[in-house]
């Protein structure tokens, strides 16, 4: 029964992330469907991803070990796309987590809709690495679900501001990949799989969502979304790039531009907040202090 069913390739990217490991290729064992592979892509670690990987490749067939020299997530990923022999592609981080329903849920989907290209998402919930981190760090889901009427200019638009979807919630159709040649950009610093996620969307393929939480995204103190100016100026690249992708489509282009100019509103306010924060504190207490009869109309 299983040999009739689609495969789904898994591609883990690990960069010192052994500590981690165990338990996202313990979220895919925990599948209930069955028939997939994992490939494990060491991205040059220096702790005991190898260690852990072997011992995991061992102990079960599904999975399969590359190594690489370090050459950055989008890089790693890429590896594991020329490497999948699936039907579908699921991207999970090393520090993520799957529940066990999700590949069942999102093939059944997918296979009930008779037009390809497609690709099935999900909602999801956060995990943190602490009680410090969830306190200091606190994380409200907005929104998950894109605009199904328009999701291109949805997330041109949208994106990290009132709506944000963790790669590992969605699953693909590897055509959407290989028969567009369609890779994660290994120039960007980051915004990789926001720029990939763009790219796919502007071929129009079918979407198909699930607001059920299937995927578990990690939220700790040294991930990446902590370097706030090397991610800023990472969105910003990506968003030039796709204005010049997208040049033809003149609306989503005038929405890249917008989500570009509140992009550097927000951050010229943060540096200002950054350099001079008692002003900020000063300005924020009188104004807390003021009654609707201190108010003056501009009249």
């Amino acid at each position: 029964m299983s040999e009739q069913l689609p495969l789904v390739s898994v591609i883990v990217p690990c960069y010192n992330q052994g500590r981690f490991l165990e338990e996202a290729i313990a979220s895919l064992i925990a599948q209930t469907y069955p028939k997939w592979e994992c490939l494990i892509i060491n991205d040059g670690s220096t702790d005991d991803t190898r260690q852990v990987a072997l011992e995991l490749a061992r102990t079960e067939p599904r999975i399969r070990l590359f190594e690489q020299a370090n050459c950055g997530l989008a890089a790693a990923r890429n590896s594991g796309l020329r490497e999948a022999r699936g039907d579908y592609i699921q991207l999970l981080d090393a520090d993520d987590e799957l529940l066990p329903d999700k590949f069942a849920t999102q093939v059944a989907l997918l296979q009930s809709d008779p037009f390809s290209p497609r690709l099935a998402y999900c909602s999801y919930s956060n995990r943190y690495e602490s009680e410090i981190s969830a306190n200091t760090n606190p994380i409200e889901i907005v929104r998950v679900r894109m605009n199904a009427a328009d999701p291109l200019n949805d997330v041109a638009l949208h994106w990290e501001a009132e709506l944000s979807i963790p790669i590992h919630c969605f699953l693909f159709d590897t055509a959407l990949f290989k028969m567009n040649n369609i890779q994660f950009d290994e120039h960007l610093p980051n915004h990789e799989d926001w720029d990939c996620l763009m790219r796919i969307l502007a071929l129009k393929p079918r979407l198909r969502f699930d607001e059920r939480k299937l995927a578990v995204y990690r939220r700790h103190l040294n991930s990446m979304s902590a370097g706030h100016h090397k991610m800023h100026c990472g969105f910003l690249m990506a968003i030039r790039k796709q204005q010049e992708l997208l040049r033809l489509q003149p609306e989503t282009c005038r929405l890249l531009a917008k989500r570009a100019m509140r992009l550097r509103r927000i951050y010229w306010w943060s540096r200002i907040y950054s350099n001079s924060p008692r002003f900020f504190d000063f300005v924020r207490t009188k104004l807390g202090r003021l009654e609707k009869s201190d108010i003056r109309s501009a009249d």
